[in-house]
């Protein structure tokens, strides 16, 4: 499970259900994902796989 953080100091950040609750980080970078980085990889991934159902 993912979610948003909508306020307080994490807002606007996403965090993963693990063992816990952890933060989620971009692969390329020490920094921790926030909506917009994590949105756009989300949608190329949906567009990805529509590509693929359409071949």
């Amino acid at each position: 499970m993912t979610i948003l953080v909508i306020s307080g100091e994490q807002c606007g950040k996403i965090w993963v259900a693990g063992e816990g609750w952890l933060p989620e980080f971009d692969h390329k970078s020490p920094v921790q994902k926030d909506f917009l980085k994590w949105y756009q990889q989300w949608l190329n991934h949906a567009m990805d796989t529509v590509d693929k159902w359409q071949s």
